[in-house]
């Protein structure tokens, strides 16, 4: 079972062949705000494994899935990565939105698979055999922006967005990223600031 379809797509893809993938959320949920439903416990009492992106994204859901860590392997994908890549806005809180990256997500899903072959045994096969057409892809998004920002003149290169869930898009790929939002959709945004983005805007 794993959390967001950015985990399950690929993981899909990995394990295609060897294990069933089940995605909890689906398009549009929030992950930031997203209560579990008795339901989702049982799929996840259930699952043989859980996959979530971890730093704060699911924070709803942490407890649950250290109650079950006690029982059965839960993988947090973004904490596998090492901790200078993480960004942290504020420095503090760490922006859970690596995704974003694909070339860093791409770290992300190789660890996480890594892991899954390692508890797994039965599987590693199958997922060295998916690993190249999957890395492919995730490569093949990364160069694709690279040439579509390119034609971005340098003193335009800026991404005004209403969640700032882009900073990891933003350093990969050279942009000024400000959000209405911060990294979670649970903040608040304050006239002055929403006055600040109309002039820059302007």
């Amino acid at each position: 079972l794993v959390t967001i379809a950015q985990l399950g797509e690929p993981l899909a893809q990995l394990l295609k062949g060897c294990a069933e993938v089940e995605t909890l959320l689906g398009p549009g949920v929030d992950p930031h705000l997203y209560r579990l439903t008795r339901t989702d416990t049982a799929k996840a009492l259930a699952a043989d494994g859980v996959v979530a992106n971890g730093v704060n994204l699911e924070a709803q859901m942490r407890v649950l899935f250290e109650r079950l860590a006690e029982r059965k392997p839960v993988i947090y994908a973004a904490e596998l990565l090492d901790e200078g890549a993480i960004l942290r806005p504020d420095g503090h809180a760490p922006d859970p939105h690596v995704w974003m990256d694909p070339a860093l997500w791409s770290v992300a899903i190789d660890r996480t698979a890594e892991k899954i072959a390692g508890l797994w045994p039965a599987c590693a096969p199958t997922l060295a055999l998916n690993k190249p057409a999957v890395f492919d892809e995730i490569a093949a998004v990364d160069r694709y922006v690279t040439a579509q920002l390119a034609a971005v003149p340098a003193d335009a290169r800026a991404l005004i967005t209403a969640h700032d869930a882009f900073g990891y898009f933003g350093r990969r790929f050279g942009l000024e990223v400000r959000g209405v939002q911060g990294i979670s959709t649970e903040s608040e945004a304050g006239v002055a600031h929403i006055r600040d983005l109309a002039n820059l805007i302007a």
